[in-house]
């Protein structure tokens, strides 16, 4: 966990929007010493957990009703892709790498970088619309299930391999 991943953004988002019977846990080994503080001074609106092996994030995930990765930078996030493909609808930042995957306002929210009111109304969103957010999350893992799988890869692979050869006749 560094700066970069907008954890700052997320956590005021949380703490200003005081929603009953809801809960923030993050996930993530600390990368940045310096972010120490940050946690600290959040305490109080978060569960920590600082680390969960890959193979047991999908709990987490399935026990979960919402993603939100608001990164400042970040190449493509897989964690998108892996939330998703737990039926999570997901709310990132336009920074995550993940705007040709999540599809805004069907199977999740591109919000900007480092907004909070953004964040806060996406999150707003999922929390009054169960129904809406079951949607979303039922597209999310539709939309993975259909061109994200290792056999989508090994063919999309090889059709690159075949385009590479194709070139050079």
């Amino acid at each position: 966990m560094c700066f970069d991943k907008g954890l700052f953004y997320l956590l005021e988002a949380f703490k200003q929007l005081k929603l009953p019977n809801s809960e923030l846990v993050v996930i993530g080994k600390i990368r940045d010493p310096n972010i120490k503080f940050l946690l600290k001074k959040y305490a109080n609106y978060f569960t920590y957990i600082p680390h969960v092996s890959h193979n047991e994030l999908y709990k987490f995930y399935s026990n979960s009703s919402v993603f939100v990765l608001p990164s400042i930078q970040e190449g493509l996030a897989l964690v998108i892709l892996e939330a998703m493909s737990c039926g999570l609808p997901v709310i990132i930042s336009e920074n995550t790498g993940g705007g040709d995957i999540v599809k805004n306002g069907v199977n999740g929210f591109v919000v900007p970088i480092r907004n909070i009111e953004a964040i806060k109304e996406k999150i707003k969103f999922f929390y009054y619309n169960e129904e809406k957010r079951r949607k979303f999350g039922e597209r999310a893992r539709e939309y993975v299930k259909k061109g994200f799988t290792w056999d989508d890869y090994g063919k999309k692979m090889i059709e690159n391999y075949i385009k590479i050869i194709e070139k050079r006749k």
